[in-house]
């Protein structure tokens, strides 16, 4: 098991994954959210390509209005 840490939580992965795989596993559907990994930026178009190992701390951020 692999100990990451999501928006500051402790949690725990099978192997290393893809942070597509990872959003997926975590049903994040919508694509209104930003995520960031060891405090940098991730662009949605290298979600395949980057693996989340352990000890990363993801952050994932959800867009939201208001005023």
């Amino acid at each position: 098991m692999l100990k990451l840490f999501l928006n500051g939580e402790p949690i725990s992965i099978e192997a290393p994954i893809s942070i597509q795989h990872f959003i997926v596993e975590k049903k994040y559907s919508a694509n209104a959210f930003a995520v960031a990994v060891n405090e940098t930026f991730i662009p949605r178009r290298q979600y395949g390509d980057i693996l989340l190992n352990e000890h990363d701390r993801i952050e994932i951020v959800s867009a939201m209005q208001g005023g």
